[in-house]
């Protein structure tokens, strides 16, 4: 492996496990929202979340592209 696949590969595993940790962080903020479906905060933190996790999936997928 090229040094510049390693990092790649590394990188890859980082958002990886950055993507599995904002499943779980949308999971309570979908708890959240179930409580109270009024609360536009949870409301908001939902979205940001899935926004987020949504950039890191298309950078997760131009990284396999790339190894």
């Amino acid at each position: 492996m090229t040094r510049d696949a390693g990092r790649l590969a590394h990188r890859l595993d980082f958002l990886e496990t950055e993507l599995s940790r904002m499943g779980d962080a949308a999971s309570d903020a979908e708890r959240d929202l179930r409580k109270n479906p009024t609360d536009q905060a949870a409301r908001d933190r939902l979205s940001a979340i899935y926004d987020l996790a949504r950039s890191v999936w298309h950078s997760i997928q131009e990284l396999r592209r790339d190894l």
